[in-house]
């Protein structure tokens, strides 16, 4: 099986990482993340020139692997725009799902003056339940919702928000809402992110679609979002292992470069096992969503991996760094916090090794 590249995919990882590189180091990250927006606008809209921004809404053009090499990159560079949250992921719903005069709104997303958020998760919901409390009500040919969302990511700057809610008459809906409608409580995440707790009551909405129950497509979402994290996941793991190598080649102990030390050079190569299994099943989810495969089984088996992957890199990139790995004005800090919120998002390593335990009664029996 081919798994290079094709030259436009490689194009696009070119122009993505040049438009992350040359606007991000340490010291800019730090500045970015600091202040009240959490990224930066004009990187933003040099991400929409360039295209970034609207792949994926039109399958024929580009896809799920697409997405992943642009996610890579913006792992690579901890690039703190919420590119898949607010953008590629939301916006793939509503190419999937929406009117074609819904779907207008996505020229407006793929140019970066729309910003979109997907609101599902709902608090002291674990996993996904099937079971929503926020609810969908009809008013003759209006509707509104009510209820609370949170986790949010990117609800905090959302122009317009993809929300689920319990339909009248039973099943999963998905609705439009003007986030100028809503009341959003905006917070910093774990790793310096944005997120808000978003509250509706009675808030207008738009059916997305023709109304009727969306919990398959809102299934498909949670899988494209889990590939996206694990993309971005393994870019950011590439970066910690490529600063520690470096850090290991460098820094000297005694007058001997630390990389002379055997049982340094051993946990610096279980870094680069470890990166490679998160490479593998990174691929595997891409190609199956790419496929129209949205198999939840093999969207835990890769984010299981790549979150087990995560947290190994994060504590051997800190530990072989010593003391400046944990200081703010080092990358490798950022990386492990950027690895264990991934981890946390859309369920954890053990939460994706429960969805497998479930599935076990899936598999057939070898005779032999």
């Amino acid at each position: 099986m081919d798994f290079d590249l094709t030259e436009e995919q490689l194009l696009l990882r070119d122009v993505t990482r040049d438009v992350l590189s040359r606007n991000f180091d340490i010291t800019g990250y730090n500045t970015v993340t600091d202040s009240e927006l959490g990224w930066r606008r004009d990187v933003w809209d040099q991400l929409g020139e360039v295209g970034v921004l609207g792949l994926g809404f039109d399958p024929a053009e580009a896809g799920p692997i697409e997405v992943m090499v642009v996610m890579t990159e913006v792992g690579r560079r901890l690039a703190p725009e919420p590119v898949s949250a607010a953008a590629l992921i939301p916006g793939a719903l509503i190419a999937e799902l929406a009117s074609e005069s819904q779907k207008q709104i996505l020229d407006d997303v793929a140019s970066g003056s729309t910003l979109l958020a997907f609101a599902d998760a709902e608090p002291g919901v674990r996993g996904a339940s099937g079971e929503l409390s926020t609810r969908a009500d009809r008013n003759g040919d209006s509707w509104s919702i009510t209820g609370r969302k949170n986790p949010v990511l990117a609800g905090d700057s959302a122009d317009t928000i993809v929300v689920t809610a319990m339909l009248p008459d039973g099943g999963v809906g998905l609705f439009l809402v003007d986030g100028a409608a809503t009341a959003r409580h905006p917070y910093r995440t774990f790793d310096n992110r944005r997120g808000a707790q978003i509250d509706f009551d009675a808030a207008p909405a738009e059916p997305l679609g023709d109304g009727e129950d969306a919990a398959q497509h809102v299934a498909r979402t949670v899988i494209r979002f889990q590939s996206a994290l694990c993309a971005e996941a393994l870019g950011a793991m590439e970066e910690a292992l490529r600063l520690t190598t470096e850090y290991l080649t460098s820094r000297k102990q005694f007058g001997v470069p630390l990389s002379k030390f055997q049982t340094l050079t051993q946990r610096a190569a279980d870094m680069y096992v470890s990166v490679e299994l998160a490479r593998s099943m990174t691929y595997y989810a891409a190609m199956a969503v790419a496929d129209d495969r949205f198999d939840p089984v093999i969207a835990a088996r890769a984010k299981l991996q790549v979150g087990r992957s995560g947290r190994h890199i994060a504590q051997e990139a800190i530990q072989l760094h010593g003391g400046i790995g944990m200081t703010a004005e080092y990358p490798v800090g950022h990386y492990a916090a950027r690895l264990t919120a991934i981890d946390n998002t859309f369920g954890t390593a053990d939460d994706q090794l429960r969805v497998l335990i479930a599935h076990v009664g899936d598999y057939g029996t070898v005779s032999l």
